[in-house]
């Protein structure tokens, strides 16, 4: 005899797989090279450019050495993934005379990588993306419900 039974999914849990599957495709686009071009950009980005790397400007002009920068993937083994793409990319460029190398790609790289995949896997202008990016991960009602009521229970 076969019992069935239905297994069900809350809400939260619905839209945490759906933003791992988008943050998914955003991650295979960057493994898949998709965004090599404008890394590389962003490592030549000479001041003659029109289209200047901000990112870049401010991690050379900073001195100080804790700026945070919004991650917008929640993952840690996709954060991972990009990480070691990134770390090739650099790794393979002659010019590359970063001394805090891991700063370098979190502070710079990483976001570069994720706004220019936004654009493409989005459909969306860069200026669209790197808005988007800013705001961060849509968090779905339900996720902010359960959330809150694990606070509440923890206090």
């Amino acid at each position: 005899m076969y019992v069935c039974m239905q297994i069900s999914k809350s809400p939260q849990h619905v839209a945490e797989r759906n933003r791992k599957l988008s943050n998914r495709a955003l991650v295979d686009f960057i493994v898949a090279r998709g965004t090599d071009d404008h890394i590389q950009f962003s490592l030549h980005s000479p001041s003659s450019m029109d289209k200047k790397n901000h990112r870049l400007d401010t991690f050379s002009k900073c001195s100080i050495k804790k700026v945070p920068v919004p991650l917008f993937i929640e993952d840690r083994e996709q954060i991972d993934i990009i990480y070691t793409h990134l770390t090739s990319i650099l790794n393979s460029t002659p010019t590359h005379t970063h001394s805090d190398q891991i700063r370098f790609i979190m502070d710079v790289l990483f976001p570069e990588s994720i706004i220019c995949a936004l654009a493409v896997v989005e459909h969306v202008s860069i200026l669209e993306a790197e808005e988007k990016f800013l705001r961060g991960p849509v968090i779905d009602a339900s996720e902010r419900e359960h959330f809150d009521s694990r606070i509440k229970k923890n206090n």
